[in-house]
């Protein structure tokens, strides 16, 4: 849906960045062969390929990025978005797989709880993102003030330390 929403978008010009339409071709095509391929993988097993899937997806979306002077591009916001989200569906397919076929659980616990409901809303969110492309949960504008505010409070320790030095030695 989101791909080929960018790809109307990009044939009328109304969007003019073919990362976020190389992020959404990918993203279609990782959900469109996982899940082609789901009767493949029996039981539980499935958790592991989702996993691999989101991998191989997360080093495809990357890829571009290396030659990211080359190609001119210009890492947006909402392509944050998706990498956190592929990072996030990525740990939770690996934790129920571990949950379920190395520790063997088959009793639903908190785990499977946060699984069921993070997954959606992380898929739900990445589609939203390719839709609307920008920092629509203020999640970067939020990244960067707490940022700032550590650097500031950096420089104010570094400055208290500089002071207490400099009483110590004069005294």
């Amino acid at each position: 849906m989101a791909f080929l929403f960018n790809i109307f978008m990009r044939t009328v010009s109304a969007k003019t960045d073919n990362y976020l339409v190389w992020v959404s071709a990918i993203m279609f095509a990782s959900y469109y062969f996982s899940d082609l391929f789901h009767d493949l993988s029996s039981g539980t097993e499935i958790y592991f390929t989702w996993f691999i899937y989101d991998l191989l997806t997360l080093l495809v979306v990357l890829f571009p990025l290396l030659f990211k002077r080359r190609l001119n591009l210009i890492l947006k916001p909402a392509s944050i978005y998706i990498f956190i989200g592929l990072i996030v569906n990525a740990i939770l397919f690996l934790a129920m797989f571990i949950d379920m076929n190395l520790l063997g659980n088959r009793e639903p616990w908190l785990l499977w709880s946060i699984y069921s409901f993070t997954v959606n809303a992380v898929d739900y969110a990445m589609i939203i993102t390719l839709i609307i492309g920008r920092d629509w949960l203020g999640l970067i504008r939020l990244a960067r003030y707490v940022y700032s505010r550590a650097l500031k409070s950096e420089a104010k320790h570094e400055a208290r330390t500089e002071q207490c030095a400099h009483i110590v030695l004069h005294a």
